[in-house]
């Protein structure tokens, strides 16, 4: 073993903060994107300063690649659980229960609050969207990633027979499924549009997590690249990336490329975090965040959502950093409660 080489145990090893920087990129990104609304609604001016102009770019040159990531590390970590343990009774018990308790505990009052205190659409409405019915029917995509990750977990066991076991054509396997999925992403995209605007944020991140899967066993095993491939890879993965978004204005097509985009990013970030001791006091932060990525993904996401609705300007810093201090308060209070429930 070469420790000059690249090595993707650095996946699995940094697999916290990595979950950490996603979340944190993820949240930067949704910033931009309140950003980019206020320019797109005559609030600011794109040019006015450097900052705002920045701000707009990696709106839209680099996006929510956060997600992206955090899926590619989901379906690296459903591997690794999955062969510690192949009782899928167990697999499913514990994998479910971290996501559907903290889900309701949040998504129930939030849809109260919002369907009946905000509109009056009522508690079969309610029921809807707390059922994700209406991300389907309409397109309601606030908490989609939960409904998207519960997906992911039930198929998760047919994802592992075809691209995750040793001795298997996995290669090809995932090259197939990863085609299929993107073509039948273009199909629905041709024939039922508006169903596919409703689910593409959600479907459009499958290949993503058919990656992390596929990765699972080469990451276990320690698989080494030398420096000067792994730079080579990763400057070519992220510029196919951008290249992407600049070139494709639909995110259907835009999101065929977002995988490597991820990958791309993702060695970059391990190489990072290989140079900084693990005891540093960005390490234990990111760590913390990492701990904590589902819990603040969700409180996150209803506090944004409620104060977008409320029309608060979220362009503004201080009001942004405001409502992420809530969610962070509020997180660590689901954390608490979440773990008072009896397994």
């Amino acid at each position: 073993m070469n420790k000059n080489n690249f090595h993707l145990g650095w996946f699995s090893k940094y697999r916290n903060e990595l979950f950490g920087l996603s979340m944190l990129e993820l949240i930067f990104f949704h910033y931009t994107e309140n950003i980019s609304n206020a320019i797109n609604d005559g609030i600011l001016d794109p040019d006015s300063t450097p900052i705002v102009s920045f701000l707009n770019n990696f709106h839209d040159y680099i996006g929510s690649i956060g997600v992206e990531i955090f899926v590619i590390l989901s379906g690296m970590g459903l591997f690794y659980s999955f062969e510690k343990n192949h009782n899928l009774g167990y697999f499913y018990k514990r994998r479910l229960r971290r996501v559907v308790i903290p889900y309701l505990i949040v998504a129930v009052p939030f849809w109260v609050i919002s369907d009946n205190a905000f509109r009056a659409d009522g508690a079969i409405e309610t029921i809807k969207d707390i059922s994700f019915y209406t991300f389907f029917s309409d397109g309601t995509n606030t908490l989609w990633f939960i409904g998207f990750i519960t997906a992911m977990y039930l198929v998760f066991p047919v994802v592992y027979a075809l691209v995750g076991k040793r001795g298997t054509h996995d290669v090809s396997n995932m090259c197939i499924l990863i085609a299929i999925l993107d073509v039948t992403m273009i199909l629905i995209r041709k024939y039922f549009p508006e169903i596919e605007e409703n689910i593409s944020i959600a479907y459009g991140r499958a290949p993503d997590f058919v990656i992390g899967v596929f990765l699972g066993k080469y990451i276990q095993d320690d698989k080494e690249i030398r420096p000067f491939n792994a730079a080579i890879v990763s400057v070519i993965f992220i510029l196919i990336g951008i290249i992407s978004k600049v070139y494709f204005e639909l995110a259907t097509f835009e999101r065929i490329f977002t995988p490597l985009f991820a990958l791309g990013v993702v060695i970059v970030a391990v190489s990072l975090l290989q140079l900084i001791r693990r005891s540093s006091v960005s390490m234990r932060f990111l760590r913390l965040v990492g701990k904590y990525s589902l819990e603040i993904y969700m409180c996150h996401i209803v506090i944004r959502k409620l104060m977008t609705d409320k029309d608060i300007p979220l362009y503004i810093p201080y009001v942004f950093i405001m409502m992420i201090a809530a969610a962070v308060m509020m997180s660590w209070l689901l954390k608490r409660l979440d773990n008072a429930i009896p397994s």
